[in-house]
């Protein structure tokens, strides 16, 4: 969940909020955000940039023509040839 949160991004106040710890019931603040999940938040855009590119070269290989369409070169979308 931080990575998807942090990918989008949001705040880091905000991620905070939504992790309650086990141990009191209560939400974390964030300075733990940032210490339990430093890797996380690093890591976040990477990652879900990579998971976009695969998606996008998955739907291309099925033959999803709006992903084609959006993949410069491959298409006349945009180049005033009319889909010539």
């Amino acid at each position: 969940m931080v990575i998807a949160l942090a990918a989008i991004p949001r705040p880091v106040r905000e991620i905070a909020t939504l992790i309650i710890n086990p141990a009191t019931g209560k939400q974390i603040d964030e300075e733990l955000l940032a210490l339990v999940f430093a890797d996380e938040i690093k890591q976040a855009q990477a990652k879900y940039d990579l998971l976009c590119s695969e998606t996008i070269v998955a739907r291309m290989k099925a033959g999803s023509d709006a992903m084609v369409a959006l993949w410069p070169g491959t298409s006349s979308v945009g180049t005033g040839l009319g889909g010539q």
